[in-house]
C-alpha cells in the first residue's frame, strides 16, 4: 500500500493505485448493499449474520482506508500514508478472525441438532466475539500512531510487530479454517451416506434428496469460500514472512526508519498479493449473490429491483437454504 518515492516510476504507481481504488471501490458498493440488506430484512437478522455483517463491515472499512491512503500519497508526506497503511493492516486482521468465527458457527450448526443449534450458542456471545475483536485491533491502532510520534525507532519496531501479528494471525485463523472445514465436510458427508442408505430409491426423491441437495450445496459453498481465501492470502503471508525475516535484527535496534526497508516489509507498490487483499472482500457479496437465493433476493430488495419488502420476508421464509 505504501509505495518508496524516490524510486517508483509514475506510470506503475499510476496503474498500481488506480487498480487498487478500483477494487476498493467495488468492494465499498458490493459490501454497502450487502449490509443494507440485513438491516433491511428481519428474516436474515439471525446470530450467524452478526459475524457476516461484520465481515462486510470489515471490507468497507478496508475499502475506505486503501482509498484515503492513495489520495494521502498524492497530497501528504510519505510518513501520514504509513500510519494509514499501518491501520488498514490492523484493520485487515479482523477478516481472518471473523471468517474462523464463521467457521466455528458453521460447525457447531452441523454437529448439533437444529434446535440446540438455535438454543445454543446465545446471539449476545456472538456479538461479545466481535466487540473483542474490533478492541483488539483498536489496541493495535492507537500502539501505531503512539509509536509513530514517538521517534524513529519506536515507529520502526511498532511497524515489524504490526507486521508480525498480521502474519501470526492470519496464519493460525486460516489453519483452524482448514481443520474445523473438513471437520464439517466430513460430517455432511457421513449424514448424506445416511441419507442415501435410510430412503428407498422412490422416497429418496422426495425426502432425502432434498436433504443431499443442502448438504451439497453447503460443501461448494464452503469450498469456494475457503479456495478463494487461501489463494489470495497465502501469497502475501509467505511473501511477507520471508521479509519479515529477514529484517528481524531490526527488532528493538534503534535503528532510523528507512522508506526502502519500510516499503520491504509493508504492502508496497510491487505487491501485487496486497491488491489480492483487497478482491478478497470483493468476492464476499458475489458469493452471496450467486450461492443463496435469501441474500439475492434481500440484495435486489436493498437495490429497488423488485419486492416489496413483505414479499421478501414471505419468500425468504419459505426458503430454507
Amino acid at each position: 500500500m505504501v509505495l518508496n518515492s524516490t524510486e517508483a516510476s509514475g506510470f506503475g504507481t499510476v496503474v498500481y493505485y488506480t487498480v487498487s481504488v478500483i477494487t476498493a471501490v467495488v468492494t465499498f458498493i458490493g459490501n454497502t448493499i450487502f449490509l443494507v440488506a440485513l438491516l433491511k430484512t428481519k428474516t436474515l437478522q439471525v446470530k450467524t449474520n452478526i459475524l457476516v455483517g461484520n465481515l462486510a463491515v470489515v471490507d468497507i472499512v478496508s475499502s475506505f482506508l486503501v482509498i484515503l491512503v492513495t489520495v494521502m500519497y498524492y497530497t501528504q508526506p510519505f510518513i501520514v500514508s504509513m500510519q494509514l497503511t499501518l491501520i488498514w493492516l490492523c484493520i485487515l486482521n479482523l477478516s481472518p478472525c471473523t471468517i474462523l468465527a464463521i467457521a466455528v458457527d458453521r460447525f457447531l450448526a452441523v454437529v448439533h441438532s437444529p434446535l440446540t443449534y438455535k438454543r445454543y450458542p446465545h446471539p449476545w456471545k456472538y456479538v461479545l466475539a466481535v466487540i473483542l475483536m474490533w478492541s483488539l485491533t483498536l489496541v493495535l491502532v492507537i500502539g501505531s500512531i503512539v509509536a509513530a510520534h514517538l521517534g524513529n525507532s519506536a515507529f520502526l519496531n511498532a511497524i515489524l510487530i504490526v507486521t508480525t501479528v498480521f502474519i501470526v494471525v492470519g496464519a493460525v485463523s486460516l489453519s483452524a479454517v482448514a481443520f474445523f472445514y473438513r471437520k464439517i465436510f466430513k460430517t455432511l458427508m457421513a449424514v448424506q451416506s445416511q441419507v442415501i442408505k435410510k430412503h428407498s430409491p422412490l422416497s429418496l426423491c422426495f425426502t432425502g434428496r432434498r436433504n443431499e441437495n443442502r448438504n451439497l450445496k453447503l460443501v461448494i459453498s464452503f469450498t469456494i469460500r475457503l479456495v478463494i481465501t487461501y489463494l489470495l492470502w497465502l501469497p502475501f503471508l509467505i511473501g511477507k514472512s520471508v521479509k519479515l525475516i529477514r529484517h528481524k535484527d531490526l527488532f528493538f535496534s534503534g535503528s532510523d526508519v528507512s522508506e526502502g526497508i519500510i516499503c520491504d516489509i509493508v504492502p508496497c507498490e510491487a505487491s501485487i498479493t496486497a491488491i489480492w487483499l483487497i478482491v478478497d472482500g470483493t468476492i464476499n457479496p458475489w458469493i452471496y449473490w450467486t450461492r443463496h437465493q435469501k441474500y439475492r433476493i434481500a440484495m435486489k430488495s436493498a437495490l429497488c429491483f423488485r419486492s416489496s419488502a413483505s414479499n421478501v420476508g414471505d419468500i425468504l421464509s419459505s426458503d430454507k437454504l
